[in-house]
């Protein structure tokens, strides 16, 4: 089932940047501005993760997921995933 709406590529990106900032931390090699950003993205995974779970229940109740995936992307938006 896909959506227009849905940002895969940006979802894609943030959890590929996300992983590559926890790996760096945890073999304390990260910068400064590393952190930061880790630390900005870490920020809004509970809500990230929180979408994604109501898009899944939609999803398997048969309901339209575009207004969560216009959430899920203005969230993104805001950290730097366009």
């Amino acid at each position: 089932l896909s959506s227009p709406h849905y940002p895969s590529y940006q979802l894609d990106r943030y959890f590929s940047d996300l992983e590559e900032l926890q790996k760096k931390q945890k073999s304390q090699v990260i910068t400064k501005e590393e952190q930061r950003k880790l630390k900005k993205l870490s920020s809004v995974l509970p809500f990230v993760r929180k979408l994604l779970d109501a898009r899944r229940r939609a999803i398997e109740e048969e309901k339209d997921t575009e207004s969560i995936d216009k959430k899920i992307a203005a969230l993104l938006k805001r950290v730097g995933y366009e």
